[in-house]
């Protein structure tokens, strides 16, 4: 333990400042925040419409009017980057937070056992085994279309990895001598549930849920990529990279910066939630 660390007293203190001691993780989790924050907060200004069209500024290049270039039509990419990113972040942080659910599910697996760990653990697999881009046709058809509700579809999918690994992690704890000490002490399960459990899987748990999100994003993008996302004139990432799509001989740059944008949010995600576990693993010992 660090002289710094010694300093804090409060189990959170000390996993902030091991994790702030990580300078790439520091770099990528500000980098993933300005690109946030950029979609959030600039669309409520008054910059350019992503939708308004220039015949006369065709797939231009990246200069001091548009600093991402236009595309086929003479929109600013910039402009509907920013714009597609709020939707977005909203489907996949939306998708990212409902699969917690499998948390709740794999914890209740793991502690309880017998049946309820049968029932919940049959289930997972059937949900595991379920196509999500089937899924995502299905909720399309039964809900409105074109409105972003595939995000149903992409939670989901995220949450039979995070039913798995908190089971397991939890039956691992379980079978641990400090639990049974405080069974033999008489300590109720719930706070050997929120005291022992819960603190222990944390590490693991943290990595998984920006796994979670960061596979929000690719799916977002590839669903939009594929025609199941939104309806103009609302736009995502993913309707962005299969309209640059379209000019990709002519205009690379038109693909290549939402890619690269989508690259940068997911690499950081991971760097981040890497960088976490590692802190948190850290108190544990």
């Amino acid at each position: 333990m660090s002289g710094r660390e010694k300093t804090v007293r409060t189990p959170v203190g000390r996993i902030a400042v091991r994790f702030f001691a990580n300078r790439a993780a520091v770099v990528c989790l500000g980098i993933f925040l300005f690109i946030l924050l950029a979609c959030l907060i600039i669309p409520l200004f008054p910059i350019r419409d992503p939708e308004k069209m220039n015949m006369e500024a065709l797939l231009q290049a990246p200069n001091g009017t548009y600093w991402m270039g236009t595309d086929i039509y003479g929109r600013d990419l910039l402009s509907r980057m920013l714009h597609g990113g709020r939707l977005t972040f909203n489907i996949c942080f939306t998708a990212a937070g409902l699969s917690l659910f499998g948390l709740v599910l794999g914890v209740a697996a793991g502690f309880f056992g017998g049946r309820i760990d049968r029932v919940i653990s049959r289930f997972n697999d059937a949900v595991a085994s379920i196509p999500i881009f089937l899924l995502a046709v299905f909720i399309e058809m039964c809900l409105p279309a074109g409105q972003g509700n595939y995000k149903y579809a992409i939670a989901v999918a995220l949450m039979p990895p995070l039913v798995r690994l908190s089971r397991n992690l939890v039956l691992e704890i379980l079978d641990c001598e400090y639990i049974e000490a405080a069974r033999a002490l008489g300590v109720s399960p719930v706070r050997i549930a929120a005291g022992h459990v819960l603190r222990n899987i944390s590490g693991p748990v943290i990595v998984q849920v920006f796994t979670n999100l960061s596979d929000a994003i690719l799916t977002c993008t590839i669903m939009g990529y594929l025609g199941l996302g939104v309806r103009m004139p609302r736009v995502e990432w993913g309707t962005i990279v299969k309209e640059g799509f379209q000019c990709i001989l002519r205009a690379p740059l038109q693909i290549v910066l939402p890619c690269l944008v989508i690259f940068v949010c997911v690499l950081s995600l991971n760097v981040v939630g890497n960088a976490l576990r590692d802190a948190v693993a850290k108190e544990e010992r």
